[in-house]
């Protein structure tokens, strides 16, 4: 029986990477589908051969044109996640695979397709100091304080 973070646990002992159930799942069959085409190049493919090769050949450089195509906001790896779902969208769309290409270029510009969680805004504001609560003159209250009851 498969716990709630099988695919997470999987991805972490085949890349050392350490995400969430979510991402992990869209980077397994990432990796699962690079394996496959060096599969069918005739590449030796094990797993950890793969897993070696797709994080240096396909994760990280694809991360790094994600991360850099949002303006460098966010996590690098959620960047390359809303790369693969975009891309997946878009090929769903023109009924073939589009590449990467308009990915990047639609995460750029913000124009992730509608069913796309890359829509979803990223705000990181900084916190300032709040300022300080004047005490209130005057005598104190003596009436009760109101209960939820009463309210």
């Amino acid at each position: 029986m498969g716990g709630r973070r099988f695919h997470a646990e999987q991805l972490r002992r085949l890349t050392g990477l350490d995400v969430g159930e979510g991402q992990a799942t869209d980077l397994l069959n990432d990796l699962r589908a690079f394996q496959r085409r060096l599969e069918q190049s005739g590449a030796v493919a094990t797993d950890a051969v793969a897993a070696r090769r797709w994080l240096t050949e396909v994760f990280e450089p694809g991360m790094a044109r994600a991360h850099a195509a949002i303006g460098g906001v966010g996590d690098p790896i959620q960047a390359y996640a809303d790369l693969l779902e975009v891309r997946w969208l878009l090929s769903e769309r023109a009924g073939r695979d589009v590449g990467d290409e308009p990915a990047l270029v639609a995460l750029a510009h913000r124009e992730a397709p509608i069913a796309s969680a890359a829509r979803m805004a990223v705000a990181e504001t900084p916190t300032g100091q709040l300022p300080a609560v004047a005490p209130v003159e005057g005598p104190p209250d003596s009436s009760p304080a109101p209960s939820a009851w009463d309210l």
